[in-house]
């Protein structure tokens, strides 16, 4: 393993294509005129003139001519394919913004166009993007309206400028899951000229901008994502609890039931859209932590009904949760409990905590952050 990174490390610097057995390894696995009076027309035309000049003064955005891509959305796929990639991070303009943290699929040697995603070899190891502009192309970024050819590209809900009037906006600015920062991350207006064998895509490393890759650090187009199912469904007892909560709301069905029972119940209504006992099942212990976190949950509610479907929920819930059925309780305090896990797809151990609230009754008190 030394001496492969050692090699990676060594192909990483040299700016040359990577080697066959590099990609192979980081990999885990396209009519008669009328007689018109001369006065009446020479004034239809004076009129004319002088209307098209307020139309050029007061529109002047109608002269930039724009046009469209159509994108395929990525599908769920099953496969045992070696073409699966796990990107260290994925950059995906558009709607679906929040398959980044899954294992992707992706199709080598297939023609890219405007908006597909390309996942690439970077120094940070294989990263995936949202390709804006094709090898000739002249690509302005102009606060996040993408400019290729002097025409307004319009995809994955780009073509406007963002402004302080929407930058805060999910739902208005498409750039606004890709912040790497706590607060609003800068435009970093560029033009770039792409050279034969160059493409351009969306960076974040230090502020949205654009920059080229080229057809030798190119994996190949990513046209879906991995595709898990549930490791755990509810017991026969979880359900009559799951339905009889949804039905009442009352939380003193919990009483005496186990904090892992409580947390599948929070789980499985996340999986299912259903709010309403989600909101209803968190902790109802007040602290500064679980206010921020009941806060942030009120936020991410508005973007969840905005964005995910029920077959997306499952997925990304599927993956992260996986192995919970297996989870371990450990109570800290009288108040404070912990669950933990170990992923059967990854290998990775998460931790979230319980509270436990005056009446005795454990509540999840976690939330699986959105962005």
């Amino acid at each position: 393993m030394k001496e492969f990174k050692d090699k990676l490390k060594e192909e990483l610097q040299s700016e040359v294509p990577f080697s066959a057995d590099v990609k192979k390894r980081l990999m885990q696995i396209p009519p008669k005129r009328q007689q018109t009076n001369w006065k009446v027309q020479t004034i239809a035309a004076s009129a004319c003139i002088l209307l098209t000049f307020l139309i050029i003064t007061q529109f002047p955005q109608l002269s930039k001519q724009a046009f469209s891509s159509e994108v395929e959305p990525l599908s769920i796929i099953t496969t045992d394919s070696s073409n699966v990639i796990d990107p260290e991070y994925a950059f995906l303009l558009g709607d679906q913004w929040m398959l980044r943290g899954l294992p992707m699929i992706v199709e080598e040697n297939a023609q890219l166009n405007y908006g597909d995603y390309v996942a690439y070899y970077s120094t940070n190891g294989i990263v995936v993007s949202t390709v804006l502009g094709l090898s000739g192309d002249k690509v302005h970024m102009d606060q996040g309206q993408i400019l290729v050819n002097d025409k307004i590209l319009h995809v994955h809900g780009l073509g406007e400028k963002i402004t302080n009037d929407n930058e805060d906006n999910p739902l208005q600015n498409p750039y606004f899951f890709h912040n790497i920062s706590k607060v609003i991350d800068d435009f970093i207006n560029k033009e770039v000229m792409t050279k034969k064998g160059e493409f351009v895509i969306y960076d974040n490393q230090s502020g949205h901008t654009i920059t080229t890759i080229t057809d030798a650090q190119i994996i190949g187009k990513v046209i879906g994502v991995q595709n898990f199912k549930p490791t755990f469904s509810l017991s026969t007892d979880e359900k009559k609890l799951y339905d009889a909560f949804k039905e009442s709301l009352d939380i003193e069905l919990f009483r005496g039931v186990s904090p892992l029972s409580i947390a599948k119940i929070y789980i499985v209504a996340e999986m299912e859209l259903d709010y309403e006992i989600y909101n209803a099942l968190f902790t109802t212990v007040e602290d500064p932590s679980t206010k921020q976190i009941r806060k942030y949950n009120e936020k991410a509610q508005k973007v969840r009904e905005a964005y995910f479907t029920k077959e997306i929920q499952q997925l990304i819930s599927a993956y992260v949760f996986a192995g919970l059925e297996n989870g371990t309780f450990r109570e800290i305090n009288d108040t404070l409990g912990e669950i933990s896990y170990i992923s059967p797809i990854n290998g990775s151990e998460t931790s979230f905590n319980m509270r436990k609230n005056k009446k005795g009754i454990w509540q999840p008190a976690f939330s699986r952050a959105l962005y």
